[in-house]
């Protein structure tokens, strides 16, 4: 059974209540430990498929948390400074230049989660994984996939 919320408590904090389920499963004996997880967000349709490739990237054992790269997105209004900013902001204070900061859709090794979780609340939870994952130490690579996905009612 899905954890039941009394409102929309916003990305992050759905992210560590599934993480939480998952947890609950594992100590219960319902489910084996996991080697991946798979976070992926719910506009992906027939496209989640590509998604094999962030799992298939995985199999390199030095991967901790593989991103997808995503191509651009029509109906994406206003999302081209979110990004920018999210990929400024990471690359200050880490570092590293991530081409897909916002990207939802990422594979984390089990073991590694606990370097990330809790998740941070609300949104901007995909940057701040990636800058707890860079100050854990853990190899993270971005991955080209192809998506195409439901854009919002309103969205132009």
């Amino acid at each position: 059974m899905l954890p039941v919320v009394p409102r929309n408590l916003g990305k992050g904090d759905a992210l560590n209540a599934g993480v939480g389920l998952v947890r609950e499963r594992i100590v219960d004996g319902h489910v084996g430990v996991p080697d991946t997880l798979l976070l992926a967000d719910g506009d992906l349709a027939a496209s989640a498929v590509e998604l094999r490739r962030l799992l298939d990237a995985m199999a390199n054992k030095s991967i901790e948390m593989a991103i997808a790269d995503l191509p651009p997105q029509m109906g994406a209004a206003g999302f081209g400074l979110a990004k920018g900013l999210a990929t400024a902001g990471i690359k200050h204070l880490s570092g590293i230049v991530v081409r897909g900061p916002l990207s939802g859709q990422r594979a984390i090794r089990w073991v590694a989660l606990p370097a990330i979780v809790p998740f941070a609340p609300n949104f901007g939870v995909e940057v701040a994984m990636t800058l707890a994952a860079v100050a854990a130490g853990m190899d993270v690579k971005e991955i080209e996939v192809s998506r195409s996905h439901t854009p919002p009612p309103g969205a132009t």
